[in-house]
């Protein structure tokens, strides 16, 4: 249930990216995507993982559901003010407008708190209302964006006055659901810090994941162009739907090693899921230039060979995923973001040195030798503890991965 809410957003959001590109030109894509991208990385990083924590907390403390949603708007409100601050500098970067900055400040916040709700939503076991809060408003967008363009309406402001409108209705509704049955109740000092510390030790290798994910389409805006981030994100829309079944076999995998499962049947998941993936990634390699000009239309038809480079780092990165939920489940999450702090490290550096001289190719191949040197970091560490494990009891207390976020 939970991984079918979550793919009500992941087709919404695929069907914006569709609308929205064939409404306007990869530029203005991409000033929407960076717009957009801001505060859905910053959700997490300002807030120093605070939403992961609320859903483990409102799962576990039932009765501090009202403190838990009244750090959730305090958290909202403040990262809503510092990210509306970052937005005029960010679009400066990368030559491109902002809109008003009430409007920028209403969608800024608005976001950051569904985020919350719906973690706080995930935590209560109310999945369709958590799938639900980040996708109407996403839904609601993409059918405003073709009206207005069938209406001759297009530009930047015509895709992000929407977006910006549905998230805050979305937020002023579910607050007002929300405050009303579990309360509003400002939370004391130690519960804050106790919340906040378990954001940051729990939710870093989420946070490494989407960052080292996102983060390349904000340096493509910095050192490169607009459109390259336009023309890149398709190929990253197109890429990363290979991770969905991905995300689910990770939870499998995550509660398995939690409840100390045997090591044949991670060895098995993990290679069955890596060669599936594989498959899907070069059929879509294949047929990536007519589907894209039938999905978003001719002029973004030069994504095809982005979608292909990104298509050769699929192993690296499923492997990253399946070998970080085996660690997080079993307790070393510290472990887990080594991995992916290596791949975040090498994607970074290979975006500031090829981007300049190569645009979105050059971001095409960074990510793609970044995930795969960080999955192959995390296998290789794998079968060395492994075969610790087979020889004696590790001192440091490892875990044996060839035992048993997705």
């Amino acid at each position: 249930m939970a991984f079918l809410s979550q793919g009500g957003q992941a087709a919404s959001s695929f069907l914006l990216t569709i609308v929205v590109s064939r409404a306007v030109d990869p530029s203005v894509r991409g000033e929407f995507v960076l717009l957009t991208l801001i505060p859905q990385i910053g959700a997490y990083i300002v807030t120093l993982g605070l939403p992961g924590a609320v859903m483990r907390s409102v799962a576990a403390e039932g009765e501090h559901r009202a403190p838990l949603l009244g750090i959730s708007i305090l958290a909202s409100c403040a990262a809503g003010l510092v990210l509306t601050a970052l937005t005029p500098l960010v679009m400066s970067l990368a030559h491109s407008p902002s809109p008003s900055i009430l409007l920028v400040f209403g969608e800024t916040t608005a976001l950051v708190w569904l985020i919350f709700v719906s973690w706080f939503a995930f935590g209560c076991e109310q999945f369709i209302l958590a799938g639900a809060l980040r996708t109407v408003p996403i839904f609601c967008t993409l059918i405003a964006v073709a009206a207005l363009d069938a209406l001759g309406h297009t530009g930047l402001l015509a895709m992000f006055a929407p977006w910006a409108g549905f998230h805050m209705a979305t937020a002023a509704v579910s607050a007002v659901y929300f405050l009303r049955r579990y309360g509003f109740v400002l939370p004391r000092p130690a519960q804050a810090f106790q919340w906040i510390s378990y954001g940051i030790r729990y939710s870093t290798i989420q946070l490494l994941n989407l960052v080292t994910l996102r983060f390349d389409q904000l340096i493509l805006g910095w050192l490169g162009t607009t459109a390259a981030v336009g023309l890149y994100s398709i190929a990253v829309s197109l890429s990363e739907g290979i991770l969905l079944a991905t995300t689910a076999v990770g939870l499998i995998v995550f509660l398995d090693s939690a409840k100390e499962g045997t090591g044949t049947p991670f060895r098995r998941k993990l290679v069955t899921t890596v060669l599936a993936s594989c498959l899907v990634a070069g059929l879509l390699a294949l047929v990536a230039h007519p589907l894209i000009e039938l999905l978003f239309g001719g002029r973004y038809a030069s994504a095809a060979a982005l979608t292909r480079i990104l298509a050769i780092g699929t192993p690296g990165l499923v492997t990253l995923r399946l070998v970080t939920n085996r660690l997080s489940g079993a307790g070393r999450p510290g472990t887990a973001s080594v991995y992916a702090l290596v791949a975040l490290a090498v994607t970074t550096s290979l975006d500031l040195i090829l981007i300049p001289g190569s645009g979105a190719t050059g971001a095409s191949w960074a990510s793609a030798i970044g995930y795969n040197l960080g999955g192959a970091t995390a296998l290789l560490t794998m079968r060395r503890v492994t075969r610790r494990r087979r020889t004696g009891p590790d001192p440091a207390g490892s875990v044996d991965l060839g035992g048993s976020q997705a």
